[in-house]
């Protein structure tokens, strides 16, 4: 069996995708590949359970000048190397090491996000000129056509791989109970927009209960507008108001959507062409969610009529949507229970790994 190396240099606990990501593929591999896992130093343990080989490895700081001595060891080796959630960064260094080392390993790329700028625009068609067969992973059809675009000629959507659907938390009751925000406290997630709808329904003292994640990102640093956000969020009336300060265990996190509606008044721009693992967290448990246009949830909500998109982030705009799930939530959960169906296919793991055995 070839050694698949798989990279995620700041995966150090459970927060985000990047773990279910990781640990689904590692499950779902079937003997065809002996696993390594690269991550964070702090994630020495994260693994532990699992069939693969733990790299405890980048240092958050240094781990770009780390990723160049990896990739220059990795690269001369016969094995996979899969970069699990790549940057322009790793694209660049990737290309200029083809230049200089007999690179031996298949190399497979994941995209999961790229901010169309002209100057990195610029970039990838330089790359592309020189080496247009990287393979390039993107996680949606719209990512997808910007590196085709660029000169890409083996570009392919592969669905993000998720941990499989759990039916036993499915609540078989369907019965509204809660409106919920999940994952890290975020600009671009519209967590201060939540907040302030947050305030707005203790100020008209509407009977609506929330349960409210504002664990830190992955970097351990708000940013400044969330920062406050969370600062006025700890001074509201604290009755029917549930707060996550920490990262919840994953059992625990996917339990938080049971029964609820979601959140996900994110950043239309930052999500233009970019998957959001806490939709497949909802749809699994069977929560339908509120969302903003021109996003890859808007496609998905559209898709399946699972949820309601909203033109703004008003609080009273986001209330009305919330009362139209709430007075028909039987009709959005069986939505939402189809829908995850059919993403549970899309994003099996297994199609990561038998896209990447298709080419090695």
């Amino acid at each position: 069996m070839r050694n698949l190396h798989l990279i995620e240099p700041t995966l150090f606990d459970q927060t985000g995708h990047g773990f279910s990501y990781n640990s689904s593929i590692i499950r779902a591999n079937n003997s065809w590949f002996n696993m390594h896992i690269w991550l964070d130093k702090r994630g020495s343990k994260l693994f532990a359970d699992l069939d693969c080989i733990s790299h405890p490895y980048f240092y958050r700081r240094l781990r770009r000048l780390q990723k160049i001595v990896l990739y220059y060891k990795l690269l001369t080796t016969d094995s996979v190397v899969f970069i699990c959630t790549t940057e322009l960064t790793d694209l660049i260094i990737i290309n200029w090491l083809y230049k200089i080392l007999s690179v031996k390993a298949k190399v497979f790329l994941h995209f999961h996000q790229f901010n169309i700028k002209k100057k990195k625009l610029n970039i990838l068609q330089k790359i592309a000129k020189t080496n247009p067969d990287f393979y390039i992973f993107t996680t949606t059809a719209k990512l997808t056509a910007v590196f085709q675009a660029q000169g890409f000629k083996k570009c392919r959507t592969i669905h993000c791989p998720s941990f499989i659907r759990n039916d036993i938390t499915v609540s078989p009751t369907k019965k509204f109970e809660k409106v919920i925000y999940a994952g890290a406290a975020r600009k671009d997630k519209g967590f201060a927009a939540v907040v302030d709808f947050v305030g707005y329904i203790k100020k008209i003292e509407e009977d609506l209960p929330f349960a409210i994640q504002i664990s830190p990102p992955n970097s351990g640093r708000y940013d400044q507008i969330s920062q406050i956000a969370i600062q006025k969020l700890e001074t509201l009336p604290q009755d029917n108001l549930t707060l996550y300060k920490t990262t919840l265990e994953q059992t625990k996190y996917q339990a938080l959507f049971v029964n609820a509606i979601c959140l996900m008044i994110y950043d239309s721009d930052s999500y233009y062409n970019k998957f959001s693992g806490v939709l497949l967290d909802a749809f699994y448990a069977g929560c339908p969610i509120v969302t903003t246009p021109g996003s890859y949830m808007e496609d998905v909500i559209n898709r399946f009529k699972a949820g309601i998109i909203i033109t703004d982030r008003n609080p009273e705009t986001i209330l009305n949507a919330i009362n139209t799930i709430k007075n028909n939530y039987i009709f959005y959960s069986n939505n939402v229970n189809h829908a995850a169906t059919i993403l549970a296919k899309e994003h099996d793991p297994k199609n990561t790994l038998l896209a990447v055995l298709a080419v090695t």
